[in-house]
């Protein structure tokens, strides 16, 4: 399960259970490779953290489609 929010005016914030598992991180770590792989020219950067994982845009008229596509990203 993960929420997506705003976190700033370029920048969404994922946050995965919020529980110490090895499977949250890989989650975290999967959903950041995912977006470097397929959206790297829309982001400015990614902070993954254990639970959570920070997504800054370059142009905050694209935080609409890449949270819908986070929404619907599957592990």
């Amino acid at each position: 399960m993960k929420e997506v929010m705003a976190y700033g005016p370029d920048t969404l914030l994922v946050n995965f259970e919020q529980q110490i598992a090895p499977t949250v991180h890989a989650q975290v770590m999967a959903l950041e490779g995912f977006l470097q792989d397929h959206f790297h020219q829309e982001i400015d950067w990614l902070i993954p953290a254990y639970a959570s994982l920070s997504v800054r845009l370059k142009d905050r008229q694209k935080i609409p489609l890449i949270k819908e596509v986070i929404v619907s990203w599957t592990f």
